[in-house]
């Protein structure tokens, strides 16, 4: 995987993330916790060589046999002899395999120096510990080296040039180092859960994604945000968004009339996109017309707050001219709802009656936009009709499976539309900057003549029609 690929996997999946370093800093504060309280105490001895009457000026000699005899009474400090003898003074408890645990020692290099260092839950313990064992070391070494007469050296020994002290500070456990390693740890954690959750996800979650599903490009990326207004929760979609989508189906031609519009999944915005469209096409001065021809879960008169009416299915049936069916909501933005559906509507939307309407209303309307929301028959059924269809993807909702299935599928894709929830709700009292309520539509029968006004809401921004949370 790539830099950039790491990089949209922590933009999707920082949560994950953001869990595995909690964990690793909690798992880090929990050992610290847990782990005893471990003191150290230094005693420092200092070995020396005399020079003897055959050679008073040899001191060259007894440097180096001073370092030699301090690495040999470093590893001298911690045997059972030493140890032993250091137990008798420490405590009656004490033994020399328990001091094997607590006690060290070391040469400090280039150096006369010798280092015995304990460790113990106590400090004074612990400074008790490292004395009598470098007192006993020094007992000790006086015994096998003792001073000889007409020797090179006339004494070779030691004594005890610092004494241990009681400390403060535990050497263990170290909080603040236990912490760093558990946050590089949880990050590490993280990331890699976060790369497996990718890999197992079947929701797409970003730009990338819908691209890899679906090979088409992406119009538009348009936020929804939902309210609180009434007591029926109602989305709105962002008009900039709007405008972006408008941009770019302008952009493929005036050949492109007649768009479908389909959602990968249920609650993707299809029915909130497709009205908003709309309603930012008719203030350009060009007529548009919905229809809603999603007859298993019918939501554009829902949506606009029109109530049931005949609609779709009835003009399918030759029950109404479609002219009369349609609803003018504004100025040059007409609805034909879906109408009262039933067991059958699903087939009569496949028929050729269907085919016939799409070119009548062709004629009628510069644009017409058919929410086919996310039904369970396949889009194919209407897209020999239309001339073109647009996928709209929930991020974080739509399935990849059904969106490459709907790419197979589907035939005349003219590209994608991705759709995700704004960073927050409006609040009840707040202006509609991302639309207006449904209660302000006022719908007339019949086609709308009138040439629409462009409104701002208390920020400047366009008026875009809100919806219920249904899609």
């Amino acid at each position: 995987m790539t830099t950039s690929q790491y990089l949209e996997i922590f933009r999707c999946r920082w949560r994950v993330v953001f869990a595995g370093v909690l964990l690793g800093v909690a798992a880090a504060g929990a050992f610290t916790l847990s782990t005893e309280r471990v003191f150290s105490a230094e005693a420092t001895i200092v070995v020396w060589a005399e020079p003897g009457a055959h050679a008073p000026d040899d001191l060259l000699n007894a440097t180096e046999v001073t370092l030699q005899r301090a690495t040999t009474y470093a590893e001298l400090a911690t045997s059972e002899r030493v140890l032993a003898a250091a137990a008798t003074n420490v405590g009656p408890e004490t033994t020399a395999n328990v001091l094997a645990g607590q006690v060290s020692a070391a040469a400090l290099p280039e150096t006369m120096y010798l280092v015995v260092t304990a460790t113990d839950p106590s400090p004074d313990h612990a400074a008790k510990v490292a004395n009598s064992v470098a007192r006993a070391l020094i007992t000790e070494v006086a015994r096998f080296e003792p001073s000889i007469p007409g020797a090179r050296w006339s004494l070779i020994g030691g004594e005890i040039f610092e004494e241990a002290t009681p400390t403060s500070e535990p050497i263990s456990p170290r909080p603040f180092l236990n912490i760093i390693v558990g946050l590089g740890a949880g990050a590490v954690l993280g990331m890699i859960a976060a790369v497996v959750r990718n890999r197992t996800d079947r929701k797409i979650r970003w730009d990338r994604s819908i691209r890899e599903a679906i090979d088409s490009p992406l119009l538009a990326e348009v936020r929804v945000r939902r309210s609180a207004r009434s007591q029926e929760e109602r989305s709105f979609a962002n008009p900039n968004d709007l405008r972006q989508l408008r941009a770019s189906l302008e952009k493929l031609g005036d050949g492109h009339r007649v768009t479908l519009f389909t959602g990968i999944g249920p609650r993707v915005g299809c029915t909130t996109v497709v009205c908003g469209l709309a309603d930012a096409i008719a203030a350009t001065g060009r007529r548009v017309l919905v229809v809603d021809a999603d007859v298993d879960r019918p939501g554009v008169d829902r949506y606009l707050g029109l109530g049931v009416r005949d609609g779709l299915i009835e003009v399918l049936r030759n029950k109404h001219d479609w002219s009369k069916a349609v609803v003018a909501v504004r100025p040059w933005f007409d609805v034909l709802v879906a109408g009262y559906a039933d067991a059958n509507s699903s087939d009569i939307i496949a028929s050729r009656r269907m085919g016939t309407l799409v070119d009548e209303l062709r004629a009628a309307y510069d644009h017409v936009l058919i929410d086919f929301g996310h039904a369970t028959s396949e889009p194919a059924s209407l897209a020999g009709h239309v001339d073109g269809v647009v996928v709209l993807i929930g991020l974080g909702v739509s399935d990849r499976r059904a969106a490459a299935k709907a790419a197979i599928s589907t035939s005349r894709i003219l590209g994608t539309v991705a759709t995700c929830a704004a960073s927050r709700r409006l609040s009840k009292d707040e202006p509609p900057a991302f639309g207006i309520a449904p209660a302000e539509v006022e719908p007339s029968h019949g086609m709308s003549t009138a040439r629409p006004q462009e409104s701002t809401s208390d920020n400047g921004w366009p008026h875009a029609v809100g919806s219920p949370s249904k899609d």
